[in-house]
């Protein structure tokens, strides 16, 4: 059974709450998501957030579905019931979101910010053929921030 442990993690912009998970093996991909998972969920923590889409998915029409306001974002591995990283994006979700998607899939290794999700998501895609989807909701409201992360 999986099991999450929470690590604060300091950027360059603000507190990130990276969600770390433990698997029985190595690589392991997590199980199939389950609907009812409240931290899956499009109103989680009170939010509107916008449906899940693959991380790969840097189409105008896509990005479209996030928050040009700064907000907080979720990543999990394509269709498993765990988070793999929140973030908050003080410049804005979808900046922040297209800018890790073209991180995640460069054919070398991002060096930009060693403490963020660039490096970790671009490992998991790269030595163990995950993928990824993301998702994210507008958030000024730093106190609703701080309780999310």
């Amino acid at each position: 059974m999986d099991r999450a442990r929470t690590r604060h993690q300091t950027s360059t912009s603000i507190c990130s709450l990276r969600l770390t998970v433990t698997r029985d093996e190595p690589g392991q991909k997590p199980e199939t998501a389950d609907t009812d998972s409240t931290f899956l969920s499009r109103t989680w923590m009170g939010l509107r957030w916008s449906a899940w889409m693959p991380l790969a998915a840097a189409h105008p029409l896509a990005l479209a579905q996030l928050a040009s306001e700064p907000g907080v974002y979720r990543i999990r591995p394509a269709g498993a019931a765990e988070l793999e990283w929140i973030g908050y994006a003080p410049l804005g979700v979808r900046q922040t979101v297209e800018r890790l998607s073209r991180q995640v899939h460069m054919p070398v290794q991002p060096f930009d910010d060693p403490t963020g999700p660039a490096l970790r998501l671009w490992t998991l895609k790269s030595r163990a053929g995950w993928s990824f989807e993301v998702s994210g909701a507008a958030c000024e409201d730093r106190g609703q921030v701080q309780v999310l992360l």
